[in-house]
């Protein structure tokens, strides 16, 4: 749930304008950056990971910004916590079917989650 407003905004990316893109990456270039910061001052490691995926968060909106929304889209598909629904085995749940098939969908039919 949390990169689903990436999901979005690669979704709706052949409806933006050129004003619109350049309004996503500034927001992604601060998102990123601030998000950043904080994440180097924290002290409790939990704190950390949570900072520094807003920080992945801010990097995909500004490659949607950008226009490299591809690149965007498999970044989302790689991040941790898809790997983690995302195996080799067969699915074993209908959660683990659907993580698969949205991993597929974002990076290219003929790709796997490694």
């Amino acid at each position: 749930m949390v990169a689903a407003g990436v999901y979005l905004t690669a979704r709706i990316f052949v409806l933006l304008t050129p004003d619109a893109q350049l309004f996503v990456a500034i927001i992604g270039c601060i998102t990123l950056t601030l998000a950043a910061l904080v994440a180097i001052v924290q002290t409790d490691i939990k704190r950390v990971l949570a900072y520094s995926t807003i920080s992945q968060l801010g990097y995909m909106m500004l490659g949607m910004g950008v226009g490299a929304w591809i690149a965007a889209c498999s970044i989302c598909s790689r991040t941790p916590s898809s790997r983690l629904s995302c195996s080799s085995a067969p699915a074993r749940s209908s959660r683990a079917a659907i993580t698969s098939r949205t991993c597929a969908r974002w990076a290219g039919s003929s790709a796997r989650c490694r």
